[in-house]
């Protein structure tokens, strides 16, 4: 299982770092082809930045050109290029710490490697030598350009591997990862612009959210499956330490973190995990992103944009709400209920607004601080076409900010649903074609698998039928245990499999003995049925035959036909008969009583005669 498992991994890391070099050398072509930077030189490499581009080249410039770094660094501390006469910390003002950290790696580069034997790089120019040195070309990793340009191709493909990583662990399989990679690459001119903008702030603050993102699910899996929360002051210190980071690098860092937060005011009530758990983990998850958030602001000297952040009130909304959640836990048959997210969005909301207005009204911090009120103000000029500031509608203007076209918007559409789709179907195929595979291959198991599996099913054989080795010569009972034996060689001594099968009979005979008691059930009552509708079939077929008889005069009444006609003749008293002299012919004579039948006779139950009832008929006249 070790080895497997290594193997796995393994494999996994093969792939990821094959797309991780595939991606680099594909970008680095790309932009090669657009720019034939190769073949420039070093002022014609720089004239081709624009922008934004060539403002952050300058302080990474300004950087290399020192003799060591740290001179570099105090140079940006009081910068008076930009805004001439004052002075501006750059570092204060802008997200340079991708230029930071590459000047700092180059000035390693050049004290540590240059040798004669290993040169870093090589310069040369025309025989005209009054041109300045700008007008020479330089290649190799030691020129400062081609180092950052190499730094940005590098991170995109940590960017890739980090996606492929991400997608592996979400699916839980290679397809899952391969697929998010395609999917990046084929989105790539909507995902990122890494090729056509190099210097661009989210080229270097993507790997570091997508290795944050990972991380969080990466602990959200080990709770889930763990069902307990370890190693918090570790888990917080990484956390915090990676959202600061991508805060430095990105501006709109905090936009993707605001929602994430969002995300986490989601509760786990589906899980089996209890409420104290998940609420201590979102409880340290909101703390990291508040830490990491004041250590931004602390290293970029006092950036008061990172107070206007915003993800500051969402994260102080969760942490309220988790709190909440902790003190208050739901029982965990209460189902999924989301009436606390609406007070966490509330104080989301609530918190957001309060820090504005006491940051303004104290005079710590003013509205123009807030970065992100730009970009507030260009949301509703577009959507409600009403012109909000001077700065608002110069911005608007930039060709990045302008309108999506519907030309464009229909591109994006059929991107965004033929591709994922035809994706879909590749890697559903792939899988099918997996499992097809492995369907057909059988293997044959092991000898020590074989024994361990029987001796799991002997086990399983003695506690599920509570019998001892001793009642083994029972014929049934060995009976038993051979049908288990070959279930077990049917499922090829696979033990788990076998458990699945044992569980289906199992199901199976009970459903069939639900069914033939059913069946019994209704057999009884279509026999019920069945005797009802023939015993009235067959008394009216008597009942018919009785009134054609009596019709007729061929057939005597029935018992209860004679009682009705006797009762209907109503007699008022019965006849009082008067004793003769002779006493012999009172014991001799035979009289009848009012309901017909023989007083002092045996056979009460027997049918009178017809010439009984004509003595009866006789009597009722002489009676009159």
């Amino acid at each position: 299982m070790k080895e497997q498992k290594l193997l796995l991994i393994l494999s996994q890391s093969l792939i990821g770092t094959g797309f991780f070099f595939l991606y680099v050398q594909h970008v680095r072509s790309i932009f090669e082809s657009r720019t034939n930077i190769a073949y420039l030189t070093q002022l014609e490499r720089e004239s081709l930045l624009r922008r934004e581009d060539s403002l952050y080249y300058s302080f990474y410039k300004t950087l290399t050109e020192e003799a060591d770094f740290w001179s570099g660094y105090d140079k940006l501390t009081n910068l008076t290029g930009i805004e001439h006469p004052q002075n501006v910390n750059v570092i204060q003002r802008f997200h340079v710490l991708p230029e930071l950290a590459i000047g700092y790696l180059y000035h390693l580069l050049r004290r540590y490697a240059f040798t004669e034997n290993f040169p870093i790089f090589s310069c040369w120019r025309s025989n005209d030598v009054r041109l300045p040195l700008e007008h020479r070309h330089c290649d190799g990793i030691g020129q400062p350009m081609q180092f950052y340009l190499e730094c940005v191709w590098l991170l995109g493909g940590v960017t890739v591997l980090v996606i492929y990583i991400y997608g592996t662990l979400l699916s839980e399989n290679i397809f899952g990862g391969i697929y998010a990679v395609v999917s990046y690459v084929m989105f790539h001119s909507f995902a990122s612009k890494i090729y056509e903008s190099p210097m661009a702030r989210e080229n270097f603050a993507f790997p570091i959210i997508f290795m944050q993102m990972f991380y969080l699910c990466l602990c959200i899996d080990r709770i889930t499956e763990r069902k307990a929360y370890h190693k918090r002051l570790f888990i917080t210190i990484k956390l915090t330490l990676l959202t600061a980071l991508a805060l430095l690098c990105w501006q709109f860092s905090s936009v993707i973190f605001a929602t994430q937060v969002l995300i986490m005011m989601a509760p786990w009530t589906p899980s089996s995990i209890s409420e104290m758990v998940s609420s201590t983990f979102t409880i340290d998850y909101a703390i990291s992103q508040l830490i990491a958030t004041s250590l931004a602001y602390y290293c970029s000297f006092s950036n008061k944009k990172y107070i206007f952040a915003w993800h500051i009130g969402p994260a102080i909304g969760l942490l309220f709400l988790s709190i909440e959640r902790q003190v208050k836990p739901q029982t965990p048959n209460s189902g999924i209920s989301f009436k606390t997210i609406w007070a966490g969005l509330l104080a989301a909301i609530s918190v957001q607004g309060t820090l504005y207005d006491m940051l303004e009204r104290t005079g710590f911090a003013r509205s123009i601080d807030n970065g992100f009120a730009l970009y507030r103000d260009l949301i509703v000029q577009w959507s409600f076409q009403a012109k909000v500031s001077f700065s608002t509608s110069i911005a608007a203007c930039n060709p990045a900010y302008q309108n999506l076209n519907i030309g464009h918007l229909w591109e994006l559409i059929k991107t965004l649903i033929v591709k994922p789709y035809c994706m879909y179907g590749v890697v559903m195929l792939a899988k099918f074609f997996r499992k097809w595979r492995k369907g057909s291959e059988k293997k044959s198991p092991s000898k020590d698998n074989v024994e361990r599996a029987k001796k799991y099913v002997l086990e399983d054989f003695l506690e599920e039928n509570r019998i001892s080795m001793g009642d083994m010569s029972n014929k049934e009972t060995e009976n038993d245990l051979n049908e288990c034996l070959k279930l077990l060689e049917d499922c090829n001594y696979d033990y788990n499999r076998y458990k699945q099968e044992k569980t289906k009979s199992k199901n199976n005979k009970v459903f069939e003995h639900e069914e033939f008691m059913n069946n019994i059930k209704l057999l009884k009552e279509q026999i019920k049925e069945g005797t009802r509708n023939i015993s009235k079939i067959n008394h009216s077929e008597n009942s018919e035959k009785q009134q054609e008889e009596c019709t007729d005069g061929n057939v005597k009444p029935s018992i209860s036909e004679d009682k009705a006609t006797i009762n209907s003749d109503s007699i008022p008293a019965a006849p009082k008969v008067e004793t003769n002299d002779s006493g012999s012919d009172t014991n001799n004579r035979t009289f009848t009583d009012s309901s017909g039948i023989k007083s002092g006779d045996g056979n009460k139950n027997v049918r009178r005669t017809p010439h009984k009832s004509a003595d009866c008929e006789a009597s009722k006249a002489d009676y009159h």
